[in-house]
Parts: structure tokens; sequence; C-alpha cells
């Protein structure tokens, strides 16, 4: 697929494609500058038990996990870091994702509602109105700002429930995922 767009970023693809229904699959695209050139973000993909998983790098940071794998590799010191942690925590170690750099886009709000994600420890949980009430909003707020979260797993929306069950998930698997998540932290 071709996408020819001055100054668009691969993870503003995502979204536009998540906003289709494509779950933000940006795997095998092919951006286009005005001047015709092809623009790549380092991008490196792994092996997870909820399929293939792609990091994106931009600048130094982390700027989206999404579901497919990835057409281009490059492994950056970064990206190597960021597969090493997810295979560890999905080999069921705790790991601090907070070792890595995120420069998710979105606005000043979702901004709030995912660095408040970052602070859920490994193998707890918080419910959509205390991140509200830690930030502001409404848990429907927070609930929109988590299922928009340009990194999951990484910053780990998973950890976010309801106050009557688990609550969504927009990974792939939807649900599922979430609750195989929760299960590999001893949540569940």
């Amino acid at each position: 697929m071709f996408i020819s767009h001055i100054g668009i970023t691969r993870y503003a693809l995502s979204a536009w494609l998540k906003s289709l229904g494509l779950n933000g699959n940006t795997a095998g695209l092919t951006v286009l500058s005005g001047s015709g050139t092809v623009s790549f973000m380092p991008q490196l993909s792994c092996h997870s038990p909820f399929g293939a998983l792609t990091i994106s790098e931009d600048e130094g940071q982390i700027v989206a996990l999404d579901w497919g794998w990835g057409r281009d590799q490059e492994e950056t010191p970064l990206l190597l870091k960021a597969r090493d942690l997810l295979e560890r925590y999905f080999d069921g170690e705790s790991v601090d994702f907070d070792a890595l750099p995120y420069r998710p886009y979105g606005t000043p709000y979702r901004q709030k509602v995912w660095d408040a994600l970052r602070r859920i420890p490994y193998g707890k949980t918080r419910t959509y109105a205390d991140i509200a009430a830690e930030v502001g909003g409404s848990a429907r707020s927070v609930g929109g700002a988590v299922g928009a979260n340009p990194i999951p797993i990484l910053i780990p929306c998973h950890r976010v429930v309801g106050r009557a069950g688990l609550g969504g998930y927009s990974g792939l698997g939807g649900i599922a995922d979430k609750h195989a998540m929760l299960h590999l932290e001893g949540v569940l």
C-alpha cells in the first residue's frame, strides 16, 4: 500500500488506519514525501503469544507498537532493547518498561492519561475511574484515551479495568489478550 503525503508519520497513518477499523497496522506501508523520497521510521518486529508485534522508533524514542509483522526491519539499540524487554515479559518476568524512552503522539489530555498508565506497577490494576480521579475527566474520557494508546503493552493500558469487569481492549485479540496479559502478571 502506498500513501503519499508531505510530513505524514507512520503513527499518523496508524491512527488513520485504526479509525478505518484496520487496527492501526502500518506493516508494509511505504510513505512518500512530496519530493518522492521514501521515508521510514526504524521498526523491529518480534513474535509474541498474541502474534507478531512491530515496535517503531522516531528520533530515539518509541512511538508505536502495532500488531503485525513490519516489512522493514532495522535493529537499532533502542528497538533491540524494547524487543528484549517484551520477550522477557512474555516469558513471565517482571520487567520495567519505563527503562525505555517514549514519545506517543496525542493530545495533552491523552498524554496525561498515558503517563498515569506508566505508573501502574507490574501485577497491579487501576480502574478507569481511578485514572480519571488522578488526571481529571471522566471514566469514559479515560477509556477513550486508553483505547487510543499507540504503544500498548509497553504503556500498560491492559492494566486499566472497569469497576465491574475487565472493560475493553483495543489489541488485535481484544479482551482475550487483556485477560491473558493480566493472567501472565498474576492479576487473574
